[in-house]
This record gives C-alpha cells, sequence and structure tokens, in this order.
C-alpha cells in the first residue's frame, strides 16, 4: 500500500513514501523494544515476595493471625502481577510481531522501486535488516519460553523459515541453530504438558 497525503492532496512522491515508511519502521520497531522491556521489567523485577512464616517454638496467636493477613495480601497481589504481566506479554508480542511482519512486503524494505536509486542506502537497510530482525525473533522466542507459550514458539520458527516472508535469509546459520534448538526444547516441553510435539492434543 502506498502512503499518501490526507485526501484531496497530491501523492507523496517515491522518495518521500520511502522515507515515511522508513520511519514508520523505525517507530515500531522503538515500540516493539519499549514493550518488551515493560515486560521484562515488571515480569522479572516486580513479583511480588510471599511473607515469610513466622518460626520458632513460641510463635503467639497474634503473629499467626498477622502472617495469615499477609499471605492473604500476597495472593492478591501476586494475582494482580500475574494479570498485568500477561496483558503487558501481549501487547510485547504482538509490537514485536508487527515488526516481524511489517506490512506490505517486511520491514525496512522500499515499497517504491520508481524512485532515486541509492546504493548505500539498500545496503543500510540490509545491513538493519539482518541486526533487527534477528534480534526482534530472539526477543519473541524468549518472551514465549518465559511465558510457557510452546506450540507459539514453535510456530515461530515456521514462519521464520517459510518462504512467503523469507526472514531465514538475514539469519547467520548459526542464530538458525539455535531457534531451531530452542524449538526442540519446546515440542519436548509440550510433550510433558499431554501435547504432541507440534502443540496438539494427543486426547
Amino acid at each position: 500500500m502506498q502512503l499518501s497525503k490526507a485526501k484531496g492532496f497530491e501523492e507523496l512522491s517515491a522518495d518521500d513514501d520511502n522515507s515515511t515508511r522508513e520511519y514508520l519502521c523505525f517507530r515500531a520497531y522503538l515500540e516493539a523494544m519499549e514493550a518488551f522491556e515493560t515486560w521484562f521489567r515488571h515480569s522479572f523485577h516486580a513479583k511480588p515476595k510471599e511473607p515469610p512464616a513466622p518460626t520458632g517454638d513460641h510463635v503467639t496467636f497474634k503473629e499467626k493471625v498477622a502472617y495469615e493477613h499477609e499471605l492473604q495480601q500476597y495472593q492478591k497481589d501476586l494475582e494482580r502481577w500475574q494479570n498485568v504481566v500477561a496483558n503487558l506479554a501481549s501487547t510485547a508480542l504482538d509490537c514485536l510481531y508487527n515488526v516481524l511482519l511489517f506490512v506490505d512486503g517486511g520491514w525496512m524494505i522500499d515499497q517504491r522501486t520508481d524512485g532515486t536509486t541509492e546504493e548505500n542506502r539498500q545496503l543500510q537497510l540490509v545491513h538493519l535488516r539482518k541486526l533487527c530482525i534477528p534480534h526482534v525473533a530472539r526477543l519473541l522466542q524468549d518472551l514465549l519460553l518465559s511465558e510457557e507459550k510452546y506450540k507459539e514458539a514453535i510456530q515461530l520458527v515456521d514462519i521464520i523459515s517459510s518462504e512467503r516472508y523469507q526472514l531465514y535469509k538475514v539469519f547467520i546459520q548459526e542464530d538458525m541453530k539455535q531457534m531451531l534448538r530452542i524449538a526442540m526444547d519446546s515440542s519436548f516441553a509440550l510433550l510433558d504438558t499431554n501435547m504432541d510435539p507440534l502443540g496438539y492434543s494427543c486426547q
């Protein structure tokens, strides 16, 4: 889809259209990094701590009541934290996939080819894809594994290796091997939950 000005105005030139698309690509990437960081910070650094149980041979009734109250509050805080983490994870996944599966051809790929051809620009875009796309995929895989979304972690490898998106072209061999190893671990994890290696119920 070509990016154009508001209705009634002249259509953007190819160079301006590509520059606008480049800006949207950068914005999507920054939003994805921020969303992942927010999820990571809350998931690993904001979890409520379970109150220690009173110990000793002479625990008073008052101490027991106080502990039960703290434990009840902890359970409420834990449930609230879990809900927040789940929502942040969902937001981060959406943002990361927005980069990985950027509309109309892919992230940092010019839509218009009828403009000025700049070899240096194209090399820079290719470099950015090789640098950022594997990074986004690794973050996606980390998030999916942390949230125990093993089926989605396996599907991610299918997306990367598909001819439709051809994302595998920006991965070095070692990165692809690492993603495949993690996908294999996800398959084993699914077997432990009465699922087949692809995430479908065995029942």
